[in-house]
């Protein structure tokens, strides 16, 4: 149910291959694995892992809380095969991301942890367990669908997420069906709880990314 990766950057899983069964919370811990550079500490990336995510963060491999890092990336409805698919993309861009930061700072250890999994099997402990939440929809009727927004409902209100950065993606039917509004909406959910929401990376994505099935 987990696959391990070093910083050495084994193939990554491709969307065409079936999403991993999440059934099953946490079977055993995630191991460290070693960096190729002998003098360098310890980087580790797991993926995806289920459940609270910070096992293989211990003294003895070099990790800290400052060089712990989770990210949660969720979607829903399960069922739905576009917002599935694309969820799983993210979450592979995700892992290339930790292991950009690992090569380029091989001598600063880090241990990435990506917990992928969807509105069903995905509570509001790991949403408080990860430093970012990533959360995708498809939109529905110009709107968030509501198996997403939900869940996001059943967030605590009174919980303080400032510490935590957030973001969004959607899919849609046509490049005006409403995509921008669904990103937006759960950008604004997420800075209900004062989350630190974050774009898209260029003015032709400014809310977050998109992809529009015809």
């Amino acid at each position: 149910q987990e696959r391990h990766f070093s910083s050495t950057g084994a193939s990554l899983p491709s969307a065409a291959e079936p999403l991993p069964s999440l059934s099953s919370v946490h079977q055993q811990p995630a191991a460290a694995v070693a960096s190729p550079l002998d003098s360098a500490p310890i980087s580790t990336i797991d993926w995806p892992v289920q459940g609270l995510a910070h096992t293989s963060c211990t003294v003895s491999n070099g990790c800290l809380p400052s060089t712990n890092v989770t990210v949660l990336v969720v979607y829903g409805p399960e069922y739905h095969t576009h917002i599935s698919e694309m969820a799983w993309n993210v979450a592979t861009g995700v892992h290339s991301a930790f292991e950009s930061h690992i090569h380029h700072h091989p001598s600063s250890p880090l241990h990435g942890h990506i917990v992928f999994g969807h509105t069903s099997n995905v509570t509001f402990l790991d949403v408080k367990d990860a430093d970012a939440v990533i959360i995708g929809s498809p939109v529905y009727n110009g709107n968030v669908h509501p198996d997403v927004q939900n869940w996001i409902n059943y967030w605590h209100i009174d919980a303080d997420l400032s510490n935590k950065f957030g973001g969004a993606f959607a899919t849609a039917g046509g490049i005006h069906a409403g995509a921008d509004g669904t990103i937006m909406s759960i950008l604004r959910s997420m800075m209900v709880f004062q989350m630190m929401a974050v774009g898209g990376d260029s003015w032709t994505s400014p809310f977050g990314a998109v992809a529009t099935v015809w």
